[in-house]
């Protein structure tokens, strides 16, 4: 098994594991389903280029965490830079909401 092969196989070992955790912290960071997602992708993606690279494999649960914290950040600045304002929640859950990924 070459070195992209074996960095494969322990990010896909490493998301049946703490995939959904991640997925958790980054819905709490952002309280938005989709950015969560991609914050998941995107920190799984940079774990994999770590392995590839021959970066280091200790502690990858911990290193996972900080790097979706980063990408939530970034998400998050450039999330704001882009809407004009940010309602309240009171006016927030005034709405009709349709769909699935809050639990209320």
């Amino acid at each position: 098994m070459d070195t992209r092969q074996a960095a494969a196989q322990t990010a896909r070992e490493l998301f049946e594991a703490h995939g959904a955790a991640v997925y958790r912290f980054a819905a709490v960071l952002l309280h938005h389903h989709q950015d969560a997602e991609d914050c998941v992708q995107e920190a799984f993606l940079r774990l994999l280029r770590h392995l590839e690279a021959g970066g280091d494999a200790r502690n990858l649960r911990g290193w996972l965490f900080t790097v979706t914290a980063n990408a939530a950040r970034d998400r998050f600045r450039r999330r704001r830079r882009w809407l004009p304002w940010e309602p309240a929640h009171d006016v927030l859950d005034a709405l009709p909401y349709r769909g699935s990924w809050t639990h209320r």
